[in-house]
Order: structure tokens, then C-alpha cells, then sequence
């Protein structure tokens, strides 16, 4: 069952009905159901501490204890970017849980998530059985992000720079520059346009060390 949960973090009214005739008329005894949304609800319930009364899922809740009841063996969500999975401690009928975000994004932390936690408004015991990356890596790449993100990211600041640059040129003195570039290239010779180019970029960056003393601070921080 794929679901949505809007901006509600739970199933509408159309949802839950929905679902209701597909088990009703569609499932039989000893199907299973694999339970797939976009967030965690079980991570994240536990990560932000909520109580029993501000627990999200309400109406889905209410459809895996009623219509469902012993058939979800499976949830399935991303939204975090890495991969954990959650096995349950005492009941064992109850749903495995796993998240699954990597799909090429960046990394989310798993350091940071209790290996045991208590799920939904009956506080079923689960424990963490599996993570990408494991928590040992997942504390040292967050201490590289301290001093090394700078180094090992070192283009990604140079594209950054480049850009800017562009974006901010037209905030130059720049009047007159396509007069000058006829008389310095009339021909339009490609070569004559890289040095035109390079002398001008030259000019604007020595400016910004002899007269822009503002923009030079900025520069630096």
C-alpha cells in the first residue's frame, strides 16, 4: 500500500476509505501488507521525543489496528538519507520496520538515533538491527564535516566563486567596456577576446584590493 500523508503526517478520510473496501473485497486471510510512505514516523516520533496525544498516523494507526490488524508485515519509508532497519523486541507479529532514503542524495546521520525505541501509542518495543552507514562511521564523518568539508569540497567552492563573480560584475564600473573591447579586438579574433577577458577580470579583482576595502572584508569572511 503506498500512501500519502500530505502535510498532515496521516492518511485523509478518502485514504482510510479506501483502503478499507481494497481489504474488504480484494485480500484474503493470509495475504500480507507492505506499508510504504515518504516519512519515518518511528524514527522521527522518537528522535523529537513526542507524547502519546501528539503522535502523527493517527487514522493510519487506526487502519493497521482495525482492517489490517496482524496482515502489515513491512513498513517502507525514506526522507532520511541512509538506511536503518528496526526489528521488533517482544511482539513479533508486529511490522519490520525500515528506511531506505539513500537513493544518491547526501547522508543523513545515524549516530544520532536511539537503537531502541518505542513505536506507536502502544510503545511496542523495537531495536535497530542495521544501519548504512554504521554509527561508528556515521560520527566520524560528521566530526570531517568540522574542519575537513572545506578541503574535500575545494571545487565546489571554485564553481561557487566563479559565479558570484559573474553575478556581482554587473554591480562594476563597467561603462564603456564594449567600446574598449572594439578597440582592442576590431577583428573579433577569439584569442584577442581570452586576453581582453583576463586583462579585464584582472582590473576589477585589483580594484577590489586597491578601493573596495568593504567588499574586501566581505570576501574574506
Amino acid at each position: 500500500f503506498g500512501l500519502d500523508l500530505a502535510l498532515d503526517n496521516d492518511i485523509n478520510i478518502e485514504q482510510f476509505e479506501f483502503f478499507v473496501k481494497l481489504a474488504e473485497r480484494s485480500m484474503q486471510p493470509e495475504d500480507a501488507v507492505i506499508i510504504v510512505t515518504h516519512v519515518p514516523s518511528w524514527v522521527l516520533s522518537d528522535y523529537e521525543k513526542h507524547s502519546v496525544e501528539s503522535l502523527p498516523e493517527t487514522n493510519l494507526r487506526e487502519l493497521m489496528r482495525t482492517h489490517l490488524n496482524g496482515k502489515v508485515k513491512l513498513r517502507l519509508a525514506g526522507d532520511l538519507h541512509h538506511y536503518t532497519r528496526h526489528m521488533p523486541t517482544d511482539c513479533l507479529d508486529k511490522p519490520t520496520l525500515i528506511v531506505s532514503g539513500g537513493g544518491g542524495a547526501f547522508s543523513h546521520p545515524t549516530h544520532c538515533f536511539r537503537d531502541r525505541i518505542q513505536v506507536g501509542d502502544e510503545k511496542d518495543n523495537y531495536e535497530r538491527v542495521c544501519a548504512y552507514p554504521s554509527t561508528k562511521v556515521s560520527r566520524h564523518l560528521s566530526y570531517l564535516n568540522l574542519w575537513q568539508f572545506r578541503w574535500r569540497n575545494w571545487r565546489f567552492d571554485v564553481l561557487w566563486a566563479i559565479c558570484y563573480f559573474g553575478i556581482s560584475t554587473s554591480f562594476f564600473p563597467l561603462c564603456g567596456v564594449y567600446d574598449d573591447y572594439l578597440q582592442y579586438n576590431p577583428d573579433h579574433r577569439p584569442l584577442n577576446l581570452v586576453t581582453f577577458v583576463a586583462s579585464r577580470v584582472a582590473t576589477l579583482l585589483s580594484q577590489l584590493f586597491i578601493s573596495g576595502r568593504l567588499s574586501l572584508v566581505f570576501s574574506f569572511v
